[in-house]
């Protein structure tokens, strides 16, 4: 379809609507009100999926372990154990565990870390808190704080010698979000510029990019590596680590090039909300989250999952799983189809307008 067919199917159907009734057709004062009322609506649904998030973050049965060592770790122990749950209550989840244990546990994710309680026959107590520097970043500084609590309702003798367990830069941390976060961002620019061009050059913009799809999957990571890569020097890159970079840009662009063709320019909408409600469920562990949102944001969010598994596959391989690798599975697979598949004449013009 070329621009004149296109300018010239524009033109007949605003004569077609030119033509209607004046009672029948919308006033423009109503058709503004309606678009501000739903502007409004908007508002209010990106205000509650994201700056919500943050509003009501609050610690529920966090996993922390409790070490006891000393001399006389007997008695006096289950007491100071029974003492931390009843001050900390419903916001964590107190775990008995001997050091090897706590280690072990800590690596894996099972706990976000754990207080190491000391006992001599004397009867006075030191405190030692430990997290992961592989955890998730707002899950280590909340545990953190909840252990030197924790230490300090106890009446410890010293205040608590805090110690992390593998630790990471502050640059470490930031790159699992950087990644995807940029990859998705630039995934949408790269189909919007895909289609502009096509509409410049006079070619249907709803025809199938799927050497966009190719070329973004291959250049982007390259990118990436170059710039982001160079934050942190000591990161191991493994050969998975890799391939989830290279998948991630290949599937995000596929997603989005998909999305475009079904929806044509609508679909930028519904690319920057997935975003919005992404970024703050990857900035926070779930039991930090309240529960409607773990439910209704977190537990599908791709953009999330995907930050879990490239953090864990670049610091933290024992917490590795393969649901990141099926969902961006499905969106490639998924969004190839689409593009390669012909349109309905009735779709396409509406996608490419």
């Amino acid at each position: 379809m070329n621009h004149t067919e296109s300018h010239s199917g524009k033109a007949a159907a605003l004569d077609a609507r030119s033509d209607l009734p004046a009672a029948r057709r919308p006033r423009p004062v109503a058709l503004d009100v309606a678009a501000g009322a739903i502007a409004a609506l908007a508002a209010a649904i990106v205000a509650i999926l994201t700056f919500g998030v943050q509003a009501t973050v609050a610690p529920h049965e966090v996993p922390l372990g409790v070490v006891a060592s000393g001399s006389a770790p007997g008695a006096s122990t289950e007491h100071l154990v029974d003492q931390l749950a009843a001050a900390s209550g419903e916001a964590v989840s107190w775990r008995r565990l001997g050091e090897e244990e706590a280690n072990d546990a800590l690596v894996t994710g099972g706990i976000m870390g754990f207080l190491t309680l000391s006992i001599d026959p004397g009867g006075g107590v030191e405190a030692k808190v430990t997290t992961g520097g592989t955890a998730h970043p707002n899950a280590t500084a909340a545990a953190e704080q909840m252990l030197r609590q924790a230490a300090t309702a106890i009446m410890t003798a010293a205040p608590p010698v805090a110690t992390v367990l593998h630790p990471v830069s502050a640059a470490g941390r930031v790159i699992p979000l950087a990644l995807v976060s940029v990859l998705w961002i630039a995934g949408m620019v790269g189909t919007v510029v895909a289609r502009l061009l096509r509409r410049r050059a006079g070619i249907d913009a709803s025809e199938s990019g799927i050497a966009m799809v190719i070329a973004f999957g291959l250049i982007a990571p390259a990118v990436m590596f170059a710039t982001v890569g160079s934050w942190e020097s000591g990161i191991a890159w493994t050969a998975e680590a890799i391939a989830l970079i290279f998948l991630i840009a290949m599937a995000f662009s596929a997603l989005h090039g998909a999305l475009a063709r079904l929806l044509g320019w609508a679909s930028l909408p519904l690319i920057s909300l997935i975003y919005l409600i992404g970024a703050p469920m990857a900035t926070q562990p779930p039991e930090l989250l309240a529960p409607a949102y773990r439910v209704l944001a977190w537990s599908w969010s791709p953009l999330r999952i995907t930050v879990d598994q490239l953090r864990a596959l670049l610091f933290a391989p024992q917490q590795s799983s393969a649901l990141a690798v099926v969902v961006l599975g499905v969106f490639l697979l998924t969004g190839l189809l689409i593009m390669l598949l012909p349109q309905h004449p009735k779709v396409a013009r509406r996608t490419n307008a």
